[in-house]
C-alpha cells in the first residue's frame, strides 16, 4: 500500500481521492480508481457516472477529491484494498464491532457482493467464539452482508450457547435494518418491527423449544424402569444427587451447551448388585450419565438455524427451492 503526501494510493491511474472522515477522527484520503469502485457499487457507479458533480471531468492528472464525512475511514479503506484487490493488505481475521460498521458501509454502498468471499473468512473466525462480548451483532452482519449459510450458523449457535436473551440494542449496532421480527421484542421495541410479523420471537422459540428437550434426557427411560424396583431406589437417588452436584437438578436456566458441559462432571456410578439377577435395571446405574449425556447431543444436533431467505420473505418458504440454505421447515 503506497502512501504519498498523506494519500493512501490503491490505484496507479486513480482518477478520484477519497477524503473520508471528519473533524473528530480526522480525514483520511484514499486515491481510488473510478471505474474499480463503479463496478463493485450501484452508487459509487451513480455517482461517477451519473449527473452529479463528482463525476465530472474525471482526470487521473489531476483526481477529483470527494468528501465522505459520514463514514469510517477504517472501513472505507477496506473496503477500497478489496474492491482494488490488494489481498496483501487485507487482514486475516476482523474484530466484530470493525466487522459490523464494515457491514454497514458495504450495505449503504450496496456492494456486498464485492466483499462476500472476505466476509466469509471473517465470520466462520467469529463463529467460534460464540461467548464473546456482542456475538449477537453477527445477526445484523449476515444480514446486511446477505450470507444465508453464515446468518444459519448464527442463529444456531445463539439457540445452543445463550439462553433466553438476546440484547436486541447489541445486535443491531447503531442501525435500524436488523431483523428484530427474528428476536423477541419488547414493547418498547415494537415500532421497529417490519411486516413480517410472523417471524416475531422466532429466535426465542427455538432457544425455548430444544432447552425443554433437554431437560427430560436428565430422566432416561431405563431410570423410569428403576423406581419400581426397590433395590434400585440407591441408584435412582445417586443419580439425581450427581445431578444436583453438576447444578442441572433442580432446573436452571442455563445454555443448552453449558447443561451439556454441566452433564460430563456428573460421576459415574458403578454397577450395584443384588439377589434379583443380572435383569435387575439397578445394574444400569452406570449407563445412566453415558445415557444421559448421549441424550442432550441428540437436542444439539438436532438444532436448526433460522433461515435468511425465509426471515427475508413475505410468506414462510419452510425450506423449498427458493431457499439458498438447505434446510426443513423449522419444528418451532
Amino acid at each position: 500500500m503506497d502512501e504519498t503526501d498523506g494519500t493512501v494510493s490503491l490505484a496507479k491511474r486513480g482518477d478520484v481521492i477519497l477524503c473520508v472522515g471528519g473533524e473528530e477522527q480526522g480525514t483520511f484520503r484514499i486515491l481510488v480508481s473510478s471505474a474499480s469502485m463503479s463496478v463493485a457499487s450501484s452508487v459509487f457507479e451513480a455517482m461517477f457516472y451519473g449527473r452529479f458533480a463528482e463525476g465530472q471531468a474525471l482526470s487521473s492528472t489531476n483526481p477529483r477529491e470527494i468528501a465522505l464525512p459520514d463514514d469510517s475511514p477504517t472501513s472505507m479503506l477496506l473496503l477500497c484494498q478489496i474492491i482494488h484487490m490488494k489481498t496483501s493488505d487485507i487482514p486475516r481475521q476482523l474484530e466484530l464491532n470493525a466487522l459490523a460498521d464494515f457491514a454497514i458501509l458495504c450495505d449503504k454502498y450496496d456492494c456486498v457482493d464485492a466483499v462476500r468471499a472476505w466476509s466469509r473468512v471473517w465470520v466462520l473466525e467469529l463463529l467460534a467464539k460464540p461467548e464473546a462480548p456482542g456475538f449477537e451483532k453477527l445477526i445484523m452482519v449476515t444480514y446486511a452482508l446477505d450470507l444465508p449459510d453464515e446468518f444459519c450458523k448464527v442463529t444456531r449457535s445463539l439457540i445452543i450457547n445463550r439462553t433466553f436473551s438476546v440484547d436486541i440494542e447489541v445486535a443491531a449496532h447503531g442501525t435500524d435494518f436488523v431483523p428484530l421480527k427474528a428476536f423477541g421484542l419488547s414493547t418498547h421495541n415494537k415500532h421497529l418491527l417490519n411486516s413480517h410479523s410472523h417471524h416475531a420471537a422466532q429466535l426465542q422459540k427455538g432457544q425455548s423449544f430444544y432447552y425443554n428437550k433437554v431437560g427430560p434426557a436428565l430422566m432416561p427411560q431405563r431410570l423410569s424402569e428403576m423406581v419400581s424396583y426397590t433395590c434400585a431406589h440407591s441408584v435412582f437417588t445417586l443419580h439425581m444427587v450427581n445431578a444436583r452436584r453438576a447444578d442441572i437438578f433442580p432446573a436452571t436456566t442455563v445454555s443448552i451447551q453449558q447443561y451439556r458441559d454441566r452433564c460430563t462432571k456428573m460421576s459415574r456410578l458403578s454397577n450395584s448388585t443384588c439377589e434379583n439377577g443380572y435383569g435387575c435395571p439397578c445394574r444400569y446405574g452406570d449407563q445412566l450419565q453415558e445415557n444421559t449425556l448421549a441424550s442432550i447431543e441428540d437436542v444439539i444436533r438436532s438444532v436448526q438455524g433460522m433461515c435468511l431467505d425465509c426471515v427475508c420473505s413475505v410468506g414462510q418458504l419452510d425450506g423449498r427451492e427458493q431457499c439458498r440454505a438447505q434446510h426443513t421447515k423449522l419444528p418451532y
